[in-house]
């Protein structure tokens, strides 16, 4: 009877630690978004997501432009239709704004797939 206790115990203790220190679950793309990220089929450089809905994006991998000399560089971005589409949206302070809204192909922790036009860029996390 001991010795089925022990092996009980032992097996249930094992099981926990398993399934504890499994790999990480990102079942939220709004939540597992946040943060820096790198693609290397758009150039160098980074894109940030921040929570409050601003996009980092200094390099312009994702949007930005300028037009007659006006930077539309106030980035914003939004998921949108069951976080199935990303909206990213370039402006200017009275000079109006571009937006533009892409395909989530596919995310978790550490990555995402976006397309638009038939093209799909992958994000790493960098942080």
């Amino acid at each position: 009877m001991k010795i089925t206790f022990k092996i009980f115990t032992l097996l249930a203790f094992f099981a926990l630690v398993t399934t504890s220190c499994g790999e990480e679950e990102c079942l939220d793309l709004s939540e597992s978004i946040i943060g820096t990220w790198e693609s290397s089929t758009l150039g160098s450089g980074n894109i940030e997501f921040v929570s409050d809905g601003t996009l980092i994006d200094e390099d312009d991998l994702l949007i930005g432009f300028e037009a007659n000399g006006v930077a539309y560089d106030q980035k914003s971005w939004m998921l949108i239709e069951n976080d199935s589409k990303l909206s990213i949206r370039a402006e200017s302070e009275g000079a109006g704004f571009f937006e533009s809204e892409l395909n989530v192909v596919s995310f978790d922790c550490e990555s995402f797939t976006l397309e638009q036009l038939g093209i799909s860029v992958v994000f790493n996390k960098t942080n």
